[in-house]
């Protein structure tokens, strides 16, 4: 074992007691009896020779190095035991930052891992150097009862290597000071009775000198139930979902309609929060905030405006056709106030040409080669970590140090400035696992702080677009995302609810096969998003409407009602399962579209509740007396129906499953969580069908069972119950 006992001051929260402020120490342990044992690293240009650690005590050696000797900067190192003219590096299995070099592993390999044993091949661990004249705070201990709504908390003050003491400092809950925070050295209080919501508690303090520490950040939740566990994620795309402000609607000169900006922004957003409630919608997910490019750049439909977040050319100004920073703020601050988190798209594999980190340090970025050539997009997967997505998107070359160390600290950066929850990372296999690896340690040290007790989730959920399970879950694990979403689920919801290619045993064989692969991380699984066809367009036309023939046609609303019974089924299925279920918005009511751009339509094309420029807030019922296509209101009240049930059921998300009903075009399970109950029926087929069936075996007791999409109810009793079922319908059953 090898490990990092001494940090620089530098802004992760690596609060080893023993920390000495003026340098830092290595501390390496091992079995082996090796002559001697160096550290080598950028700092002293990978000698084995000019840093050689000591031997205190069987297989421990240590080594202090001044901080005179380190600039401030990201410092890839490693161990390295010696042994005669034989060399065994390692890296360091307790460093929480690491480091790869380019070629660490093939694109195809999924089954990559840190391994720090001697002589093994592994990235570099790396640690931080910022100024050891700063004091720093520590959080010692933190206990969170989320259920009661307490905090019991001590912080301590560690002097810089100037030695000041502390001689100013705060501590605030939502801004409000707390009293008699301050003990002699450091910080330590208790509070009680606080309300259910989202709360953040800030902690600082500067020495004598005012030299600051880091401020210390712990955002918490009081809540009764897990509110990721039970949570309903929805994907508001900024720009198309509603037009809140029209004072800030202008024209970047894209050619094309649809790779325009049309007016959506974050008031737009903050309006529809009780629309979103009333949806049953407990997570907000939000295009990525910061500034994009301005002008139009090229596209396959014409010119294209940066209206979806992806082409970000500031580090931390807010996209002003959004609405800018005091948006963003409001809408994140009325998001928590009806308990609902707000997810930030993380955009980490690339920046725009404009962007400065690009234009002064052009050496931080890959060499161009495209992703996409003509009509071949191989690249993506034979050289995913380096190529571009566009000629003016530069990738990030996160072999560098430098700008490994600096896009995270800027995304810690987004997360504490505006409160946020978590984060979706867009285009997790494009980036070397030491983005995301470091991504998570500096979330855990500076945000969740377990090191000390904290039991507060900052959710980080990747985007890696393939049906392969073995390459998403290459991602997911203690170390680096929390999930991914889930494609291969995907890809059978819709075999199985539009062209019937695939049985509804082979999705609930598909939804085992993710299990598995997965274990008990919370992905997240859906029906759309922005990179695919709407599932009513592509149940109309076939495949054709997820080709790139498709993109530059506009699509016509669908007029088969059978397609938007199908989509009821599918939202069924999804609300009645674990997971994060994510409604892209405009699914709720089967909006069209063919390939992107689009499937980005505006959503106010489809109701007058909401025509571009009307504003105000507005409702579910609001929204639906508006809706323009009758096949699509009553989607919009079946997934309401499920939301609202999944939210007051905790049997339809966390409950034990048992099969009640199998067939190629019937299926039916029972969830049942401690006494709550639930029988979920799917029927797809055309015809009408009565389904009688016993209850114990599946453990559902006899009674009186309500459908929550109907309102129909059904008595159980003598240990069986008859169920009637229309033809393309689905019922859930609740006691």
């Amino acid at each position: 074992v090898a490990y990092l006992d001494v940090t620089s001051g530098d802004d992760d929260d690596d609060f080893d007691p023993h920390v000495d402020p003026c340098g830092i120490t290595f501390v390496y342990e091992t079995e082996d009896n090796p002559d001697s044992v160096a550290v080598a690293g950028d700092f002293n240009e990978w000698s084995t020779e000019t840093h050689l650690l000591e031997g205190r005590r069987d297989g421990l050696w240590s080594l202090f190095v001044d901080g005179d000797e380190l600039s401030p900067g990201a410092w890839p190192y490693k161990f390295v035991e010696i042994d005669g003219s034989t060399e065994k590096w390692a890296c360091d299995a307790n460093a929480g930052l690491i480091h790869c070099e380019e070629g660490y592993k093939e694109p195809s390999d999924t089954s990559w891992t840190q391994d720090c044993s001697p002589g093994a091949d592994s990235c570099n661990s790396m640690f931080i150097v910022d100024d050891f004249d700063k004091p720093r705070l520590a959080v010692t201990n933190l206990d969170i009862d989320s259920t009661i709504g307490t905090v019991d908390l001590e912080a301590e003050f560690k002097a810089g290597c100037a030695g000041d003491d502390a001689a100013d400092w705060s501590a605030t809950l939502d801004g409000t000071d707390i009293d008699d925070a301050w003990s002699e050295s450091g910080f330590t209080f208790s509070l009680s009775g606080l309300s259910e919501g989202r709360h953040t508690i800030r902690l600082n303090a500067a020495d004598g000198a005012d030299r600051e520490a880091e401020s210390v950040h712990i955002p918490l939740w009081i809540e009764q139930d897990d509110g990721w566990q039970s949570g309903v994620m929805y994907y508001a795309f900024a720009d198309r979902f509603a037009n809140g402000d029209t004072s800030i609607d202008t024209s970047e000169g894209a050619s094309s309609e649809l790779a325009s900006y049309m007016g959506g922004d974050f008031q737009g957003l903050t309006d529809a929060l009780s629309y979103l409630e009333d949806l049953g919608v407990t997570i907000i997910w939000i295009s990525n905030p910061q500034d994009n490019a301005e002008n139009a750049w090229g596209g396959d439909c014409g010119t294209y405006s940066g209206y979806h977040g992806y082409w970000p050319d500031d580090a931390y100004a807010v996209e002003e056709h959004y609405g800018g920073a005091s948006a963003l703020k409001t809408l994140v601050a009325e998001a928590h106030s009806r308990q609902m988190r707000v997810v930030m798209d993380w955009v980490c594999n690339h920046v725009h040409q404009n962007h400065p980190y690009y234009q002064s340090h052009p050496e931080w970025f890959n060499d161009q080669v495209l992703c996409k050539v003509g009509d071949d997009y191989s690249n993506f997967d034979l050289i995913p970590e380096t190529c571009w997505f566009a000629e003016y998107l530069p990738d990030v070359k996160y072999y560098e140090p430098d700008p490994l160390d600096l896009m995270v600290e800027d995304a810690i950066w987004w997360a504490k400035e505006y409160d946020l929850d978590g984060f979706r990372v867009d285009g997790a296999k494009h980036v070397p696992h030491s983005v995301i690896w470091n991504l998570t340690t500096r979330l855990d040290e500076e945000l969740e702080h377990s090191y000390a007790g904290g039991n507060q989730e900052f959710y980080t959920v990747g985007e890696t677009f393939t049906f392969d399970r073995n390459l998403i879950v290459a991602y997911v694990n203690d170390n680096e995302l929390d999930a991914q979403f889930d494609f291969p689920l995907y890809g059978t919801l819709r075999s199985a609810f539009i062209d019937d290619s695939a049985t509804l045993q082979d999705l609930k064989n598909s939804m085992a096969a993710s299990q598995s692969a997965y274990g008990d991380a919370l992905m997240s699984t859906f029906l759309g998003n922005h990179d695919v066809s709407r599932f009513t367009s592509y149940g109309s036309a076939g495949s054709w409407a997820g080709s790139s023939d498709s993109a530059c046609i506009v699509a016509d609303a669908v007029t088969d009602d059978w397609w938007y019974g199908r989509l009821e089924l599918a939202w069924t299925y999804l609300l009645t399962q674990p997971g994060i279920p994510l409604i892209y918005y405009g699914d709720e009511i089967g909006m069209p579209g063919h390939a992107d751009p689009d499937n980005r339509h505006p959503l106010w094309w489809y109701s007058s509740a909401i025509a571009n420029g009307t504003g105000g807030p507005f409702t579910l019922a609001d929204f639906a007396g508006g809706i323009y296509h009758s096949q699509m209101e009553p989607v919009l009240w079946h997934l309401a129906a499920l939301g609202q049930a999944r939210r007051d059921h905790p049997a339809l998300y966390g409950g034990a499953e048992a099969e009640w009903w199998s067939e190629a075009d019937t299926y039916a399970y029972a969830r049942v969580s401690g006494s709550d109950e639930a029988l979920v029926i799917i029927h797809r087929g055309w015809w009408d069908a009565t389904l009688e069936n016993s209850l114990a075996f599946a453990g559902l007791t006899d009674g009186t069972y309500t459908d929550v999409l109907s309102g129909d109810t059904f008595e159980a009793s003598g240990d069986w119950i008859s169920v009637f079922m229309a033809g393309n319908s689905s019922r859930v059953l609740v006691k």
